[in-house]
């Protein structure tokens, strides 16, 4: 009644102003904004990932993460959805990232293609991939020749999100949680015997 058809821009625009009403202080105009700002941002960024078929349920974690920021930060970096706490299934964002004009052999599209294969394989039992097995699986499903699959798995090695290790004469690439399991387990047994 007050503001009327300004109430909602009040809220988010000049919450001072909702001290006028009697009964609300200023901290409790801060608290109502703060929180009317947060649900604007969370619906907002809804539209976007519905807009971009990504889903919407990925708005809350992303707004907890980055806060009214999470748009610019997936369109600077729409991979960042792979990583575990989102669970984005990587064909769903790398449509979107192509969609944003991503170029197709971007770093960050080349290490989250990297990451999905060996994920995507452990469902299949395997722990680690050879290093050519690995670069020929990411270099088909990205379509990219292998050169640029080779620089990516160096860089992921080098950021410590990926381990290679010499297993038998080959180059293992491992998910770093799993060659930890895999060495601890190696340990025990050692022991054991």
């Amino acid at each position: 009644e007050r503001f009327g058809a300004q109430s909602l821009d009040v809220l988010e625009n000049e919450p001072s102003r909702l001290a006028e009403i009697p009964g609300i202080t200023r901290s409790k105009a801060a608290e109502m904004s703060a929180s009317f700002r947060r649900q604007s941002g969370v619906r907002r960024l809804i539209e976007f990932l519905t807009i971009h078929r990504l889903p919407p349920e990925l708005a809350v974690r992303l707004y907890r993460i980055y806060g009214p920021d999470a748009q610019d930060a997936l369109r600077d970096d729409p991979y960042l959805l792979t990583d575990p706490y989102y669970g984005a299934d990587f064909a769903v964002v790398d449509a979107f990232a192509l969609e944003l004009s991503l170029p197709a052999d971007d770093e960050r599209r080349v290490e989250a293609g990297i990451l999905f294969e060996l994920s995507y394989n452990l469902n299949q039992g395997h722990t680690f991939l050879p290093k050519n097995k690995l670069c020929a699986a990411t270099a088909a499903l990205l379509s990219l020749d292998g050169e640029v699959i080779e620089a990516g798995l160096t860089r992921l090695a080098e950021q410590e999100r990926m381990v290679v290790d010499r297993i038998a004469g080959l180059d293992a690439c491992y998910l770093p949680q799993f060659h930890e399991a895999e060495d601890y387990v190696c340990r025990r047994i050692a022991r054991m015997a």
